[in-house]
């Protein structure tokens, strides 16, 4: 049974196997023409989608299109209703499996974009490409530093399609999935843009006299010889390396999730704010935690601020997340970006009283916790739907 073309999830009114299809038998395969960044226009007349926004702005089912371009719709390669379309290069072969359906007709398609033509559905096939098709997509690729997907490549994938109908409703049901899992970012964008409009309501209402540089009113040290390899599960003490500062903390680290059996980092005294040292971006290195809990060690590639008292730790990290481009100004660096000691503490930040220090911080934390609970509700209906897509198709 198990190497039968029958997925574990389905709809009970379907049964029978899957027919596996080749390519070149089902689809019809085109490019896109022309359309560079330079082509897209906020007052263009035409929709229009660059191959790059296939990774960036578009999920397997394409209703709306965010672009538009003032070239001549003759001169354009546009799109016919139930298209699905898929990038012709990447960075990486793992990820040029990013195939949409266009809902629409009359959309004008870029260069480095496979169209295909078919007579099934265009979303479930957009789902089937992303998921089940995935690895066979990467293993078709070619190229190192710049990936490319050919009409060739694409014409050799083997497909395992049911029939129209189960097409149709998985592709329904998924899409519904989609519409919820959209609403639900929603909601996190919403809650990072009221607390934007809080932090510059209550930061630029503070008197300018209480602005003071950190260097009269912070410690600095730096993290220690504590590398990736170090940290273990289950390990004697609590560290953070520099690279979970980017992905696992935000403005308050309420609990540490690394730990290690080393004791060569260095020792983050209670009450501090870390930053990274180092990225390959300036607005990466804009980021500071504040370390709620004590003992933790910090790896290299980590400053660390020691307030003094009489200033709130949470208060300092809030303001240093939200004044990032006062940060930016100071990171130095081609490739990789660096931001010293000596350069944070010329930094000049406003310092009211610690009651009202303690009052906003409390008002912002407030509101991170709702972005929290957000982004977990986010995560579920990812995991979800991960789990949706390797039972449903085969």
């Amino acid at each position: 049974m198990k190497d039968q073309l029958v997925p574990e999830l389905r709809f009970e009114e379907f049964e029978g196997e899957w027919e596996q299809k080749n390519a070149r038998s089902i689809f019809a395969f085109s490019k896109g023409k022309g359309l560079s960044k330079k082509d897209v226009s906020d007052d263009g007349s035409t929709p229009c989608i660059r191959y790059a926004e296939l990774y960036t702005r578009y999920n397997e089912v394409i209703n709306e299109v965010y672009s538009f371009t003032n070239i001549n719709p003759t001169e354009l390669e546009l799109s016919k209703e139930n298209d699905v379309i898929i990038p012709a290069s990447g960075e990486d072969r793992h990820d040029i499996a990013a195939a949409a359906c266009i809902i629409k007709s009359g959309i004008g398609l870029s260069g480095d974009i496979n169209i295909i033509r078919h007579s099934q559905e265009g979303p479930f096939l957009a789902y089937y490409l992303n998921n089940a098709a995935k690895s066979s997509i990467a293993k078709l690729a070619q190229g190192t530093s710049v990936v490319h997907l050919y009409k060739s490549q694409l014409q050799e994938l083997k497909l395992n399609l049911p029939t129209l109908p189960e097409q149709q409703k998985i592709a329904t049901f998924l899409s519904l999935v989609d519409r919820r899992l959209a609403a639900a970012r929603r909601r996190v964008e919403v809650l990072e843009e009221w607390k934007r409009g809080v932090a510059k309501s209550v930061f630029s209402n503070i008197d300018s006299s209480a602005y003071v540089s950190l260097s009269g009113v912070c410690k600095f040290s730096r993290g220690g010889t504590l590398s990736k390899a170090d940290l273990v599960v289950d390990g004697d003490y609590p560290c953070i390396h520099y690279g979970e500062l980017f992905s696992k903390y935000q403005a308050v680290a309420n609990v540490i999730i690394s730990s290690t059996n080393s004791k060569g980092g260095k020792l983050i005294p209670e009450g501090s704010v870390v930053m990274p040292t180092s990225d390959v971006t300036p607005v990466g290195l804009a980021t500071a935690t504040y370390i709620k809990q004590s003992d933790v060690y910090a790896g290299g590639d980590i400053n660390i601020l020691t307030p003094n008292d009489g200033i709130d730790g949470t208060y300092l990290s809030m303001y240093l997340n939200y004044d990032k481009q006062s940060i930016v100004k100071l990171v130095t660096g081609t490739t990789v970006k660096h931001i010293y000691i000596s350069d944070i503490k010329t930094l000049k930040i406003p310092f009211p009283p610690l009651s009202e220090q303690t009052r906003i911080a409390r008002i912002l934390t407030t509101i991170d916790a709702r972005i929290t609970a957000a982004q977990k509700e986010v995560a579920g209906w990812e995991e979800w739907k991960r789990g949706l897509l390797q039972k449903m198709l085969v």
